[in-house]
């Protein structure tokens, strides 16, 4: 039997309230904007109130957006009060997220197979690295990637394949 699905809107309330209290929250993770790091319906997410320490690029938080939605981003960069925030699965920064935007701090994800711990300085590390990849990638590809661009351009205008 299938499980019943609560809306967005209700997790987050529910998220939200248990946090103000100071207690951790487990929900599904659902969406792809974070794949392969957080799996759908596979990986379960241990969300607590904001740490103590500063909120750093790597770190994974729960906020809610503009229009209400709820998303499970990295904050890409740290910039007084706002942040920057990044999918890993995407490519397209949401800038200028306010912290009162926070909801929740992603410290944990329960896998099947282990338990995946996102509150370590090493965990950021790496997570930033990659952001910096994806956004940045090395100059050889680059390079094919303006080549193959150059060559379609070519035979859009010669015709020729």
């Amino acid at each position: 039997m299938k499980e019943p699905e609560l809306s967005a809107q209700l997790i987050l309330q529910t998220v939200e309230e248990a946090v103000r209290q100071g207690e951790s929250v487990i929900i599904s993770g659902s969406g792809t904007s974070m794949k392969p790091f957080i799996r759908p319906e596979l990986d379960r997410l241990l969300l607590t109130p904001l740490p103590r320490r500063p909120l750093l690029p790597g770190d994974v938080v729960l906020y809610r957006r503009p229009g209400g939605a709820p998303v499970i981003h990295r904050i890409y960069r740290a910039r007084g009060d706002c942040f920057d925030m990044l999918g890993d699965n995407q490519v397209r920064i949401e800038r200028n997220v306010p912290r009162e935007s926070i909801v929740a701090y992603l410290k944990q994800v329960l896998r099947p197979e282990g338990s995946y711990d996102c509150d370590s300085k090493a965990a950021r590390k790496e997570a930033c690295k990659a952001m910096e990849r994806r956004l940045n990638p090395p100059r050889e590809t680059r390079l094919r990637m303006y080549a193959r661009a150059a060559k379609r351009r070519l035979e859009k205008l010669t015709g020729k394949r």
